[in-house]
């Protein structure tokens, strides 16, 4: 997973910076070219200009999915608002996201967190028919505690009653033990469902 993060990063790195940034740029110079012209051409050069904007689109979203930028130069909880703000919109459901942390948690852990938040609220948008998802985000034990709550038809509803072989569950949990944490997945009170998950925050070894 670790090699994976690493080469994640760096197509998303070299996407962002160097194929969305030359497509912008040729997305300003058309809209400058349409301006120039006469209102037949210029027609033509605006809808080249869409599709250049619908392209960029779907690049930033490529890029969302391998690495997110806000995650190496803002944090977590910037990364996550930016996702949660870019993918509930086109599936119409509400988002709110609440955090405690004392610190930002290193690198390594924050991509965990990161990956299975995003696991997880795929899962809602897939199976649970929500209209809301809550994300929290506490410092506890010296590691990050999250909670994704959905306001769904719960796991009982599902279909399939052994949960933890599907719906991408036993990445979710492989990827919380694999850094020392643990996951879990249960009914919410009052319906819908709860994923919990706690990531260690590595000591730092002394040179």
């Amino acid at each position: 997973m670790e090699a994976q993060e690493l080469e994640r990063r760096r197509i998303a790195w070299d996407v962002h910076d160097d194929s969305i940034q030359a497509m912008v740029a040729v997305g300003m110079r058309l809209q400058l070219l349409a301006g120039r012209l006469p209102a037949e051409h210029a027609d033509v050069v605006r809808r080249l200009d869409e599709a250049v904007g619908d392209a960029i689109g779907r690049l930033r979203d490529l890029v969302f999915r391998l690495r997110p930028p806000e995650l190496d130069r803002y944090g977590l909880v910037e990364a996550l608002d930016r996702y949660l703000a870019d993918v509930t919109g086109s599936w119409e459901v509400g988002y709110r996201l609440r955090h405690a942390l004392d610190h930002e948690p290193p690198a390594d852990a924050a991509i965990t967190v990161f990956r299975i938040c995003q696991e997880a609220v795929t899962n809602v948008h897939k199976h649970a028919r929500a209209t809301t998802v809550e994300i929290t985000l506490s410092s506890v034990d010296n590691g990050t505690l999250v909670e994704i709550a959905d306001d769904g038809v719960g796991i009982g509803e599902l279909p399939g009653r052994n949960t933890s072989e599907h719906f991408g569950t036993v990445e979710m949990r492989e990827r919380a033990e694999t850094a020392g944490g643990w996951w879990s997945l249960t009914d919410r009170p009052g319906g819908g469902a709860l994923v919990q998950f706690w990531v260690p925050t590595p000591v730092e070894v002394e040179r």
